[in-house]
């Protein structure tokens, strides 16, 4: 509602309501805009009410206190067991390949990146290597492609 009303204001070439003077969603629509009024009174009724429950977990774990259902406990066990497995299969996997990708060791491409077609969204960090062959340093550029 915020938005729609500073969008028709805008357009309709009006002032500004002094409640929202600024667009609420920040430019990269990643977020809301944290000096925007609303975004500043609903953090500050969320820090009011969570505050004293933040207060008292930290508490907790700092006398060691902290306990997780026996449910949690095995839920995450399993979560790890499976982790370790397919990091397991994936180095497997590596490891019969080999850096060149191929079983008899030769690939066209001196350079790969590892994944090969990696995802990414605007503001996401994700990490991707790059396999370089040796003795092929020479033959290649210093062009990055992102």
């Amino acid at each position: 509602m915020l938005a729609l009303d500073y969008d028709q204001r805008f357009s309709g070439n009006l002032d500004q309501d002094p409640a929202n003077p600024i667009p609420i969603i920040t430019r990269s629509r990643d977020g809301l805009e944290h000096d925007h009024p609303f975004y500043k009174a609903l953090a500050a009724a969320v820090d009011l009410t969570l505050e004293p429950l933040v207060r008292y977990e930290e508490q907790q774990a700092k006398q060691g206190q902290v306990r997780e259902s026996e449910r949690l406990r095995r839920t995450l066990d399993a979560l790890g067991r499976d982790l370790g497995k397919m990091l397991d299969s994936d180095l497997k996997e590596i490891d019969e390949d080999g850096l060149t990708g191929g079983a008899d060791g030769r690939d066209e491409e001196p350079l790969r990146l590892v994944p090969e077609n990696p995802v990414l969204y605007l503001g996401e960090n994700k990490t991707v290597s790059v396999v370089a062959l040796l003795g092929m340093s020479t033959q290649i550029g210093p062009t990055l492609l992102i």
